[in-house]
């Protein structure tokens, strides 16, 4: 009789629409004492609820039955364990059933893996009509560098995604510190491409979808190999400088990035030499302890690495006007013209050779960098790329890993360079 009422329950709770977090506390110490989630004691507390009785001490909650049936079923009775993109482990005893993201990258991973029905809010750099439609009806948590922690709570979710501290959202102190234990702080990145694989298998795993994240592995895996065996045979690379604007900290030179970030690792992987990637404190002014990598650098420094080509980074810190909400190319345009005015640059092989370029963050930092990637790798290498078109491979993307119905040939703005992309397309 036992086994009939458990496997009846079991059925009837792992079938049923998903229903508000459990209390953490009381739930992990009702069921996984022993760090494992045992069928006998499963089944006891189960019985109990039926029987209107209590459980250990605890009136028993119907959610904590469902959480713990969940368990049970799918994940074997096994807490989930993840390490994040900052090396800390994270614990999960139960299903993750509602989740705020705290930046694109967040709100981006979620989409492609087809959870976007779990994101109960959204904060307000991730409003984006065109490209992330399923979120725009959410309640908005104000921007991921300083979030409404009232309204948060309020949308009482499992977990909130957020980028390991140094880039835009709070950091321990202003995040862990207001939210935990209650709601559980997730540190993953998906903005740099070294990693972005290695978190999408972790958050597929935490959200049932290790598949649909296999799926979008492969497809990333295709173009990044491509370019990979290509620039094999590659016996000269280019220099590059790349431009992070004047940034909102300095009076005069540029902001740039040395090799422990994102922007860097694209110019790597595509055979370029960043020119920045060895700058550190003795050589250079850094941006703020808080975004390590970033470097305000003199124009006399500059023009003495002679460039051969410059990215132009509308991203970020130095986020432009452009991308996928707008058809408007004055602010790329208006950041090209910035670039050629930089005090002496007339007198680097970049200016001279007319290979300055302006991409977008759109297509640089978030899980379509692919897209970014190809850009890099054509204008480093344009003999071995010539038949690769960057933005098929974003409408590529739209259509298999998103539901917006944008076309990329007629909305949003891009790169920018005078002759070759006039249109930003």
């Amino acid at each position: 009789m036992k086994q009939f009422l458990f496997l009846v329950f079991l059925l009837l709770t792992v079938l049923v629409s998903p229903t508000p977090a459990s209390t953490p506390d009381k739930y992990r110490n009702l069921f996984f004492s022993n760090e494992y989630l045992d069928k006998d004691d499963l089944s006891d507390a189960i019985i109990a609820y039926m029987l209107d009785e209590p459980y250990k001490g605890e009136k028993i909650n119907v959610e904590w039955l469902k959480d713990a049936s969940y368990v049970y079923v799918y994940w074997n009775g096994n807490p989930k364990k993840i390490y994040m993109s900052d090396g800390r482990e994270k614990v999960f005893y139960k299903p993750i059933r509602k989740i705020i993201p705290l930046n694109p990258s967040a709100a981006d991973a979620i989409r492609v893996l087809s959870a976007s029905n779990l994101v109960v809010g959204i904060e307000t750099a991730t409003v984006k009509p065109n490209y992330l439609p399923e979120y725009l009806n959410l309640p908005l948590i104000g921007p991921g560098n300083n979030p409404n922690f009232e309204l948060i709570f309020k949308l009482d979710p499992d977990v909130v995604i957020a980028y390991v501290p140094g880039v835009y959202n709070p950091g321990y102190d202003a995040l862990e510190a207001q939210l935990e234990p209650k709601i559980t702080v997730v540190r993953l990145d998906f903005y740099k491409p070294e990693t972005i694989e290695e978190e999408m298998l972790k958050l597929g795993e935490l959200l049932g979808k290790e598949e649909r994240a296999r799926d979008f592995i492969e497809w990333r895996k295709h173009y990044f190999n491509i370019v990979k065996e290509r620039i094999k045979s590659v016996e000269s690379k280019p220099r590059v400088f790349i431009d992070y604007g004047p940034g909102r900290v300095i009076t005069s030179g540029r902001l740039t990035v040395a090799s422990n970030t994102g922007l860097h690792q694209l110019v790597e992987f595509t055979g370029g030499i960043n020119v920045g990637a060895d700058l550190n404190p003795s050589i250079a002014r850094i941006l703020s302890p808080y975004s390590p990598g970033y470097y305000a650098v003199d124009y006399e420094w500059i023009i003495s690495q002679q460039p051969e080509i410059i990215i132009g980074q509308a991203s970020g810190l130095n986020s432009r006007s452009g991308g996928f909400e707008t058809n408007d190319l004055s602010a790329l345009k208006d950041y090209y013209n910035e670039i050629i005015s930089i005090p002496g640059i007339e007198n680097t092989p970049a200016v001279q050779n007319k290979k300055i370029y302006i991409i977008h963050g759109d297509i640089t930092s978030r899980l379509n960098d692919v897209v970014g990637l190809l850009f890099h790798a054509m204008w480093f290498h344009p003999d071995l790329f010539s038949d690769i078109e960057p933005l098929d491979v974003l409408q590529e993307y739209i259509d298999k890993f998103t539901s917006s119905k944008m076309n990329v040939r007629t909305q949003g703005i891009y790169v920018y360079h005078p002759e070759l992309y006039p249109n930003g397309r």
